[in-house]
């Protein structure tokens, strides 16, 4: 299912003219609940980071996901954004 909206989403961005074609203004509506779910998601990581450092001092044991350690993979995504906000802000003063 996600997979789909994902897809739904790229060919939407690709589509030049999909604000002025008919039901357009479904078009933006699902932009809008896309762009405001995307724009939480930093939130829910940071909250997350934070619970599975408190959960890691508690236990004295790293929080494993799938037998990965998750804090590295939030802290890398983390990282990973930062870097994309940092090169928008360069493309935009450029």
């Amino acid at each position: 299912m996600q997979r789909k909206r994902r897809n739904g989403l790229m060919i939407m961005r690709r589509t030049k003219n999909r604000y002025k074609v008919r039901g357009a203004h479904k078009n933006l509506e699902h932009a809008e609940k896309a762009r405001i779910r995307v724009s939480k998601i930093p939130s829910i990581v940071e909250t997350l980071t934070s619970r599975v450092k408190a959960w890691e001092l508690e236990k004295g044991i790293p929080f494993l996901y799938d037998k990965d350690p998750l804090l590295p993979t939030l802290e890398e995504y983390t990282i990973r954004r930062q870097e994309r906000e940092d090169e928008k802000r360069r493309y935009r003063y450029a």
